[in-house]
């Protein structure tokens, strides 16, 4: 239903004479904000260079995108930005990005490994669902809250450690007020996912 919906509403945008033909986007210097689907459903976009608070699905289904290049990062990353863009190779989270929202990274296919910013503190709920190609998640900061399938169907490793990711990675915490998003992660900050 949620596909359907945006879908729809990036059929209406003003510019889509010029959808099929985009191959790179570059934001200039200055732009503080990429709105709501704003680039979703390109075909033929390979490369991207965005700035600024992305909005709710703005790169969605761009099935061809390779690569990210994401610069002065201020606040949420939008609900399923990047979702389905399954040739997404590279992606840079800048500083400054406080949350990656819901589904937003889900079935990148391709993606195999993310930086995950200092200033990071939430990873929402299927972030990186289906991220089957991810082999490397470096964690720079503490991240607080990490959400239910935040990390579906992976494997991790770290300092000759494995786990199953499956239903893993929820908002419990152990009695001793640890999580279990502490143990895999700020133990081993270097911890590697593989399918």
């Amino acid at each position: 239903p949620a596909n359907m919906d945006i879908k729809r509403k990036v059929k209406n945008r003003i510019y889509k004479k010029y959808i099929p033909n985009v191959v790179n986007i570059v934001v200039e210097k200055g732009v503080t904000k990429i709105g709501n689907g704003a680039f979703a459903c390109m075909p033929k976009l390979k490369t991207a260079q965005v700035q600024g608070n992305l909005g709710m699905a703005a790169f969605w289904g761009c099935a061809n995108l390779e690569k990210v290049t994401y610069t002065n990062g201020a606040g949420t990353i939008g609900f399923a930005c990047f979702a389905e863009c399954k040739k997404l190779k590279s992606v840079a989270i800048p500083e400054g990005i406080s949350a990656i929202d819901k589904s937003c990274f889900a079935n990148c296919k391709k993606l195999k490994q993310i930086n995950l910013p200092s200033t990071l503190k939430t990873i929402g709920e299927n972030g990186f669902y289906g991220c089957t190609g991810l082999r490397t998640v470096t964690v720079k900061g503490r991240v607080t809250k990490c959400k239910i399938f935040a990390f579906y169907k992976v494997i991790v490793y770290g300092n000759g450690y494995i786990i199953r990711v499956f239903y893993l990675f929820i908002d419990d915490q152990f009695r001793d007020g640890s999580s279990l998003f502490d143990f895999l992660f700020l133990d081993y900050p270097h911890a590697c996912f593989s399918c």
